[in-house]
Order: structure tokens, then C-alpha cells, then sequence
């Protein structure tokens, strides 16, 4: 998550500035990919553990649920993410060196 928090903005940056081959490489969807994976296993761990809480726990329940419903929302966010990643790294138009000899 504090990768996610560091390299997200990041990117960002990079897009607002125009920096956009970025987002032909592989790099991101990658990036895009591990972030959606992770955030989606600490939702679940989340929302296992806060199912059946223990009593010492019980006053913090709420805030554990909507810790993993925040962290499932921003996992689906990573996912689509994800996804126009792919169409982008896949669908890029082809290089063609339009040069003569």
C-alpha cells in the first residue's frame, strides 16, 4: 500500500505532464497489476478477520470493515486500471520506419 501511495502519484505526474510513453511499456501494467493484487488480498484478510471478532477487537470492527470495503474499492480501481493498461501496452500503433534509401 505504500508503494501503491509513492508510485501512483508518481505516474500521475507524468501523465498530467505529458509524459505518455509510459504508458506503452510494460512497466505500468505490471505495476497496475501487483497494486490490484496486493489491495485485494489485504481487502480479504481484512474483511476474514473482521467477520468473527475477537472481544478485545470488538470495538474496532467498524473501522476495520470499512478499511477492507476502501481497500476493495481501490483495488477495483487498480483492476480497471489494469485493463486499459493492457488495451494500451497491446493495441499500440505499430513503428514503422518510413524512410527510403
Amino acid at each position: 500500500m505504500v508503494a501503491a501511495m509513492l508510485i501512483t502519484p508518481l505516474l500521475f505526474v507524468f501523465y498530467v505532464t505529458g509524459v505518455v510513453h509510459i504508458q506503452q511499456t510494460i512497466l505500468e501494467l505490471a505495476i497496475n497489476f501487483l497494486f490490484f493484487s496486493f489491495l485485494f488480498i489485504s481487502a480479504s484478510v481484512s474483511m476474514s478477520f473482521w467477520h468473527q471478532p475477537t472481544y478485545y477487537w470488538k470495538d474496532y470492527k467498524a473501522a476495520g470493515i470499512s478499511m477492507g470495503v476502501f481497500l476493495y474499492i481501490s483495488s477495483a480501481a487498480y483492476l480497471v486500471d489494469t485493463v486499459l493498461a493492457s488495451k494500451n501496452y497491446c493495441c499500440q500503433p505499430k513503428q514503422t520506419n518510413d524512410s527510403t534509401a
